[in-house]
């Protein structure tokens, strides 16, 4: 089942294709075996551009628009020995296509950072 967000179904749009970002998807919710899970990571610098970047859409990122982001950060403790950083991100991007208007999606991503052990 297909869903076409809110804001879109308002202007009668057709639900997204995710097929060429699901069939790269290690989402464990989706993604049950641990092989295919495998297979879908990339190691260095080429693979993970040619494997894995070049197959998806381009994109459009208007960082001149400081609307379409949503950064939160603040010190945790409690995670390791030391104190991390968690970071949350929110943002809207144009997923382009040849010949037509893009389409507006958006994206979530979460990062912990932590200094890495002594001798590592």
């Amino acid at each position: 089942m297909q869903l076409v967000p809110p804001l879109r179904k308002n202007k009668g749009e057709l639900p997204d294709n995710w097929t060429v970002y699901t069939i790269q998807s290690r989402n464990m919710t989706r993604v049950k075996d641990l092989d295919p899970r495998t297979k879908r990571l990339h190691y260095g610098n080429k693979d993970i551009v040619r494997e894995g970047l070049m197959k998806i859409p381009a994109t459009k990122h208007d960082l001149s628009d400081a609307s379409k982001f949503c950064i939160d950060a603040w010190q945790t403790g409690g995670l390791l020995p030391a104190v991390c950083i968690y970071i949350s991100m929110h943002g809207a991007f144009e997923e382009l296509h040849h010949g037509r208007k893009g389409l507006l999606k958006s994206f979530d991503r979460t990062f912990i950072i932590a200094p890495a052990p002594p001798s590592s």
